[in-house]
């Protein structure tokens, strides 16, 4: 290597421009780390390939930097085939996360600092593109999504669409190359791949994606199991008995089975057994190992790797630990939380700490979905229980308007303090659903049939329920009749449900025989004033029978028979059943709840009209319709159809 100084080296490296030419960059490297570009152009393709390999390592060598200790931390690959690209297209998703102080990283930024929507061109020994399986590859250009700089690391997302032209097979598309710090214990060659199997079949449509963050805390004298969650574009497996079913296996189990490291191949969960030995004896040393984990889709055969590392913390180390167990707060995973579709939910994350002092924390999530927001931690005002302080963060989401799906994402903490210390990995596990109206609980269903007698009180509970605590149900009656009352919504705010109760009363009035009547009600959810899934409706088809009027509290065969135009004696003849006319409430006279005959029924016969009917029993054409509200005087009587009338009631014997 030319030497330029004595204080100075001269190192050359060449990077492929879009034109396929190659720009020649001579960089004069001081130990000061000052550093000088010039540029110009060759088109010697073939002559400078191996030389352009061979001169980017030793300027990878050469460069004095902590960048010499590895920059990689995290990778995970998965792919999807959406039906907006076009047949044979995959689209790959490549989440990883490296270090701030690798150099090259920060030569493609403005300030030479990585920041949050940065576009960083992924570099290292090795050669680290993804490699589609077919003979062909991509650069990976990666959009940084954080950056902490206290842990020296920056999660980005790349998404690469690549043609296959034989989709007759499946490919091993895999993400690869140098090198991983060198405080990763179990580093071996310092070299990281992960890969996802891909098939070009028209029934399998994705790969499981994996939901968990670059780092993963444990401790060693504690049962503090984790998961590796996973999740995919299709259904949750609450909603389809036919949704994926995943696998989980620890690749390099050669690593850690003797050291009591272990997978759950069904659930994903991992846990130790006793690696006190793996921890070192200072209790903020990083203890660092790499953990190589695969996820199986057994339905679509397809799978997927995520590398990342396990942080061990000895026994006398003090991390947070997440309280989901409160009335805002989410339970973690293996729990499911359903949301629905276009609604926005509030939620806590609440962490609790031993120790009475206030301490300054930090909240590092997974990629979030579209709609997501994550409020800073805050401590609480006051301890959450006897020697715990609180801290708090609060979670927004407006679901997006998809198709039913799922979603994962894994959050954590950690103080602001030289240690560093983080909490374990807690991840939400979230089943996206289309909002359905409120259904109705009671009645149950949605046509129902009552007889109800004039002078009775009708009183019906109606109970309806919706399986989404976000909305705002109410019930609202339809075209009520005359007399008839409701009472307001109510919901039990002790009862975490989502249901609503409205008490419907109504009396048919005297009078009113023959009448048949439809009572409705709707029950609809709103959020914030708008529709919510929709409503569902329950009507009561109401029949008033014909001369029978159900005794109230005080009633008396007088007040009776006034109400329906005719007289005590008049009654009395037509309820035999009563001995003592002048009683109520005692044996032989009339009692609430009785049902009595106000009238007869008369069968219709042929050449029957209502004159020839109030002529033959005593009575007036009025009191007939009266008596009868299925009938109008426009309207001929029907042959065996039954009327009630009241014999020897005109009107001025009734008076």
């Amino acid at each position: 290597m030319p030497r330029v100084g004595s204080e100075t080296l001269a190192v050359v490296g060449l990077e492929e421009a879009e034109n396929g030419d190659y720009v020649c960059h001579s960089i004069t490297v001081k130990e000061s780390e000052a550093y000088e570009f010039s540029s110009h152009m060759t088109n010697r393709r073939k002559e400078v390939h191996a030389m352009k390999r061979l001169l980017w390592i030793l300027l990878m060598m050469l460069i004095p930097h902590p960048a010499e200790g590895g920059h990689f931390k995290y990778a995970s690959l998965s792919w999807s085939k959406p039906t907006d690209l076009p047949p044979n297209y995959v689209r790959f998703t490549l989440v990883s996360a490296w270090s701030t102080k690798f150099l090259p990283f920060q030569l493609q930024t403005p300030n030479q600092e990585v920041a949050v929507g940065d576009t960083i061109r992924i570099q290292g020994l090795g050669n680290p593109v993804l490699n589609f399986g077919d003979g062909k590859s991509s650069v990976v250009l990666t959009k940084v999504l954080l950056v902490d700089n206290d842990l020296e690391m920056w999660r980005g997302e790349a998404v690469i669409e690549h043609e296959y032209t034989n989709s007759s097979r499946n490919y091993i598309a895999y993400f690869s190359g140098c090198c991983r710090s060198q405080s990763v214990l179990n580093r071996h060659d310092g070299y990281f791949n992960v890969s996802t199997e891909v098939s070009m079949s028209e029934l399998v449509p994705f790969s499981p994606r994996i939901a968990i963050l670059p780092r993963v805390i444990l401790q060693t004298d504690a049962l503090s199991p984790f998961y590796v969650t996973a999740f995919d574009s299709g259904p949750h497996p609450l909603q389809s008995p036919n949704s994926s079913h995943f696998e989980w296996t620890l690749k390099n189990e050669t690593d850690w089975n003797a050291n009591g490291l272990y997978i759950n191949r069904t659930t994903g969960e991992m846990w130790v057994n006793n690696m006190t030995d793996l921890a070192k004896s200072t209790a903020t040393a990083e203890n660092l190992y790499s953990i190589l984990v695969e996820v199986s889709d057994t339905k679509y055969s397809t799978v997927t790797q995520a590398d990342l590392e396990l942080q061990i913390f000895g026994a006398q180390t003090v991390i947070p630990e997440y309280d989901g167990n409160f009335s805002q707060g989410i339970d973690g995973f293996p729990a499911v939380n359903e949301v629905y579709k276009m609604y926005t939910y509030q939620h806590v994350m609440r962490f609790i700490m031993p120790g009475a002092d206030q301490l300054s924390m930090r909240l590092l999530t997974s990629t979030l979905p579209d709609g997501f927001a994550v409020s800073p931690v805050n401590p609480m005002s006051t301890n959450v229980r006897g020697g715990y302080m609180g801290y708090e963060a609060s979670l927004v989401w407006t679901v997006p308007a998809i198709k039913d799906s799922w979603t994962v994402i894994c959050f954590q903490v950690f103080t602001n303090s030289t240690s560093h210390v983080g909490s374990a990995q807690t991840c939400l596990d979230f089943y996206m659903r289309q909002d359905h109206g409120p259904v109705w609980e009671n009645p149950t269903l949605n046509i129902m049939q009552e007889y109800i007698y004039m002078g009775q009180t009708w009183t019906y509970e109606l109970v309806a329920k919706d399986m989404n605590l976000a909305d705002n149900v109410t019930i609202t009656p339809i075209d009520l009749p005359l007399g008839a009352t409701v009472t307001p919504v109510y919901r039990d705010p002790n009862i975490q449900s989502n249901i609503v109760s409205m008490n419907v009363t109504w009396m048919p009035p005297p009078k009113s025989g023959g009448e048949e009547l439809n009572l409705c009600f709707e029950a609809s959810d709103y959020l914030n004033g708008m529709n919510g899934g929709g409503s569902s409706r329950v009507c009561f088809e109401t029949r008033i029978p014909k001369c029978l009027y159900m005794v109230r509290s005080g009633d008396t065969l007088k007040s009776i028979a006034a109400n329906f135009s005719t007289s005590w004696l008049q009654l009395w003849a037509l309820n035999k059943q009563i001995s003592k006319p002048e009683g109520y409430g005692f044996e032989g006279g009339i009692t609430a709840g009785q049902i009595l005959n106000v009238g007869q029924l008369v069968l219709i016969n042929p050449g029957d009209t209502l004159e020839k009917l109030a002529a033959k029993f005593g009575t007036t054409m009025r009191l007939i319709l009266d008596m009868n509200k299925d009938i109008t005087p426009l309207q001929p009587l029907v042959v065996g159809q039954y009327v009630c009338v009241i014999p020897s009631s005109c009107a001025e014997r009734a008076l």
